[in-house]
């Protein structure tokens, strides 16, 4: 008779920690933190997030609550109520992706994406052009 090897409680947390249910709850549990925080710095209330949103006091609680799967849309409705935008990027597994959030005035010139500024060219002319004659020579 076969016996089972023991596991230990960090084989299970590992083990854990590969599914895709951690994975979905960290996710909603990151973007419920980043709202909060958000809403904390703004000082918006939940009942003012609720009136941004155009959404029942009650929905507010119950997405804060972590017992919700957001839509894009919620996520997105949640994110301009708090002057923000959302920014979403898939990363290959192996991958670490960071995130680094600044003000537009805070790059240095050298690294800012320009906003390019029409030229005012004259208008195009040929010169020396062939006439007709010259158009059936060729």
């Amino acid at each position: 008779m076969k016996t089972k090897e023991k596991r230990t409680a960090a084989d299970y947390f590992r083990d854990a920690a590969q599914s895709l249910e951690f994975e979905v709850e960290g996710a909603k549990l990151e973007i419920t933190e980043e709202l909060l925080a958000l809403m904390e710095e703004k000082g918006i209330s939940r009942s003012e997030l609720a009136r941004r949103m155009g959404v029942a006091p009650a929905r507010i609680t119950s997405m804060l609550s972590g017992a919700n799967n957001f839509t894009l849309e919620t996520l997105i409705r949640a994110a301009r109520a708090v002057s923000a935008s959302l920014k979403l990027h898939l990363s290959p597994r192996q991958c670490e992706t960071r995130w680094f959030d600044f003000e537009e005035t805070t790059v240095h010139p050298a690294f800012s994406q320009k906003k390019s500024t029409p030229i005012a060219l004259p208008p195009f002319q040929l010169n020396n052009t062939a006439t007709n004659d010259d158009a059936k020579a060729a």
